[in-house]
């Protein structure tokens, strides 16, 4: 199953990584299918076809869970953890210039 991240931290506002999570993988449990995608996000445990097509997930970049409208969400990777940011607030912090993201509130 793949899941859409906006590589936001380090890439432009257009870069979408698709992270592959194998199937008999995937977690019902939310907390754990965040760490699935950060993981299998990760260019040294990637499986599928993203594998080193760009950097690695990290704190900063936005994970679109389902379709946004549509009882999907944007969570935020943050420093420690994940969070649930709207779709103002991830317009916001797409908007941002690279750099200024990372001290974005939406990361800490």
């Amino acid at each position: 199953m793949q899941f859409k991240v906006h590589m936001l931290a380090f890439g432009e506002p257009e870069r979408v990584r698709m992270v592959t999570i194998p199937d008999k993988e995937v977690s019902p449990i939310e907390s754990e299918l965040l760490d699935q995608i950060f993981y299998y996000g990760q260019n040294d445990f990637a499986v599928g076809p993203e594998k080193n097509t760009t950097c690695s997930v990290s704190a900063g970049d936005v994970i679109e869970l389902g379709v946004v409208g549509q009882g999907g969400k944007y969570i935020m990777v943050r420093m420690a953890g994940f969070g649930e940011i709207t779709p103002e607030e991830f317009a916001e912090h797409r908007a941002m210039d690279r750099q200024d993201r990372t001290f974005n509130r939406f990361v800490f």
